[in-house]
């Protein structure tokens, strides 16, 4: 729990064993291969429920949840028997993933949605696809376009929507992983941005300083509900 600490900045010496995949949570997911795993019926169970709800490649819930089909990709990856399932979510979300990254579909035009760019690139990456063509787009790229590279929020993401700016931590934290594996310029920044949303206490928190012009954008210069501890975004970025 103690991956990033809140301090200044990081050494290069971090940045660079980071980007080397050492942190990665493809790394930590594949080791030991799942297919050299013994039988384990608890996770062959779950994960035949869990493949049991993707229907055509897509979690639906009233409304194809790409982010949460995302989640479930993810987990079923780690299981030999399900990567047809991880397969078909792959194709179902590069044939439509504009309409996950983006809000042009709905009016949003010229948006990018930096949580969702940053995931998408994960996800690619950590499933072996190349994230700079996936489903015809440069995550990369795109997501770099949503990096501040203005102080004092140099490295935070930003979305670049008419709707305004719903980026977070959760968002950042696969931001910092897509842009580390592309040895992307604006990884370095995004990861310093990251350790900031860490409390002493070792927890993260979910949302960034809603005061874009604070000195102090780290958790320790939130209010007690501003950075209050969550587990959830805690494990998702220390993965």
């Amino acid at each position: 729990m103690h991956l990033f600490h809140s301090r200044p900045g990081l050494s290069r010496a971090f940045a660079a064993t980071l980007s080397t995949g050492a942190l990665l949570v493809g790394t930590l997911a594949i080791a030991p291969s799942a297919s050299a795993a013994p039988a384990n019926a608890p996770t062959e169970q779950g994960a035949e429920w869990l493949a049991g709800q993707v229907s055509g490649g897509v979690l639906n819930f009233g409304f194809d949840d790409y982010g949460l089909t995302i989640d479930a990709a993810l987990a079923l990856d780690s299981v030999a028997e399900k990567k047809k399932t991880v397969k078909k979510i792959k194709k179902r979300l590069a044939a439509n993933l504009t309409s996950y990254i983006a809000g042009d579909a709905f009016g949003d035009v010229g948006s990018t949605y930096a949580g969702a760019t940053g995931k998408a690139g994960a996800f690619a990456g950590r499933i072996g696809a190349d994230p700079t063509t996936f489903g015809g787009v440069n995550l990369v790229t795109r997501l770099e376009g949503t990096v501040s590279s203005t102080a004092p929020i140099a490295g935070r993401l930003q979305d670049q929507s008419s709707f305004g700016d719903y980026s977070n931590v959760i968002g950042q934290g696969f931001a910092v992983e897509t842009l580390l594996r592309a040895d992307s310029d604006s990884a370095k920044s995004a990861l310093k941005f990251l350790a900031k949303q860490q409390c002493a206490k070792g927890f993260f928190r979910l949302n960034f300083n809603p005061d874009l012009t604070a000195v102090d954008q780290t958790c320790h210069g939130g209010t007690a509900d501003e950075s209050a501890p969550d587990t959830d975004v805690t494990a998702l970025v220390v993965l």
